[in-house]
């Protein structure tokens, strides 16, 4: 009894380490954990402060510095992380992988140009109404999907897959959504949209999926030792194409009010609760029999918009246009929005799914992670189980207090 005295004092003495952090140590922390987020206000209040240093013709030469080489640098570290060899496990989800893509890509652009169709009956600015499509017919997130669906105890496999996945279909899906539900009102040339494609988006992605796989032992090391710093450099080229695009908006002038900008924002973010309940409910239909996991997991996948491919694809095929800042608002609310809805339900997502899931059989892998689905086929025990509990169609409530 006696030994494990020094152990209890020990554990009740880190707290008080922890809380005593100075304020600006925590606020560094803060800082760097929502880089991106904090950026983007960054980025777009100095370009509403000084917009000729980033405008087109600016002396930062943003045609070349940005518009080309940001977005080339971008996709050629997505070529470097992007594990496609190991998206092969969770392949053969068949009926998960083409319902939640076929939401996230197929139903909700077709969806949102219905929603948009009908605000251009108002006053709202034609550019904001053009980026709301664009948004909506970007694909889903990848390490927001994956991070989120950690935490509610969703199936990081069908996560993975799927996010990684629909990222790659995206790159041509998106821009064909955009020339299809746009046409010639958001002065698209296609010929020029699938030139710009190749040498700033697929021609890098290739590239750096080349050097990810070539034979030698010490590039895959070199490129897992240095993922966070490859993902902050991606996140700064973002940052400097958001800053670009703004100043180039702010120097020409815009019709679009603050009005404008408000009543959008409202709508992106409707639309992502409307598209979440939507797929909660369709993902827990009784003919796909998808475990509690798997419905968690399509809720982030086919609900989600990724910014990080979304911006670069707005600025590879809009560079040239006055209100390619504009195009780029309503996904830099939908995106933020994601994180903070996710945040707030992800413990109501775990307790449900922990209520209604029955432990495999043997137990947990040795990761200790629940394989929740095998050869397109999701546990049927698990998936009776969250049907039986009758949870109805709405999103998880908050757990009772403890007894």
């Amino acid at each position: 009894k006696d030994g494990g005295a020094p152990e209890a004092k020990t554990a009740d003495v880190a707290p008080d380490a922890v809380a005593e952090a100075p304020p600006w140590k925590r606020l560094v922390e803060l800082v760097d954990k929502r880089f991106f987020l904090f950026g983007i206000v960054f980025a777009i209040g100095l370009a509403g402060a000084y917009p000729d240093l980033g405008r087109r013709g600016g002396p930062l030469v943003p045609a070349y510095s940005f518009s080309i080489g940001a977005v080339v640098v971008i996709f050629l570290i997505s070529g470097l992380t992007l594990k496609t060899q190991e998206l092969k496990n969770a392949l053969l989800y068949v009926r998960f992988n083409v319902v939640v893509q076929l939401f996230n890509l197929g139903f909700i652009p077709v969806f949102g140009f219905g929603i948009v169709s009908i605000l251009r009956l108002t006053a709202l600015d034609d550019a904001l109404l053009d980026g709301l499509i664009i948004a909506l017919s970007v694909p889903t997130t990848i390490n927001m999907c994956m991070v989120l669906t950690k935490t509610s105890g969703g199936n990081e496999a069908a996560s993975l897959f799927n996010a990684s996945f629909g990222n790659l279909v995206g790159i041509f899906v998106t821009p064909a959504w955009v020339l299809a539900l746009l046409g010639e009102s958001g002065s698209v040339s296609f010929a020029a949209t699938i030139l710009k494609l190749v040498y700033r988006v697929i021609l890098p992605l290739a590239v750096g999926q080349l050097v990810q796989y070539f034979p030698s032992e010490s590039v895959r090391p070199w490129i897992a030792r240095h993922k966070p710093r490859l993902k902050r450099l991606s996140e700064v080229c973002l940052l400097l194409i958001v800053y670009s695009t703004f100043c180039t908006t702010f120097a020409n002038g815009t019709s679009a009010t603050a009005e404008d900008v408000v009543s959008i924002a409202a709508v992106a973010v409707s639309l992502l609760l409307f598209f979440m309940v939507v797929s909660w409910n369709l993902l827990g239909l009784s003919l796909w029999g998808f475990t509690p996991q798997d419905r968690v997991a399509g809720l982030f996948i086919s609900t989600h918009k990724t910014v990080a491919l979304g911006i670069p694809l707005i600025t590879a095929i809009f560079g040239d246009d006055d209100n390619v800042g504009l195009y780029s608002v309503p996904l830099l609310v939908y995106h933020p929005s994601e994180l903070i809805v996710g945040s707030l339900i992800a413990a109501n997502l775990k307790a449900w799914v922990d209520a209604h899931t029955k432990p495999p059989v043997g137990g947990s892998g040795a990761d200790g992670k629940h394989v929740a689905m095998e050869s397109g086929v999701a546990d049927t025990d698990a998936a009776a189980g969250a049907r039986a509990a009758g949870d109805g169609g709405a999103l998880p409530r908050p757990p009772p207090p403890s007894e």
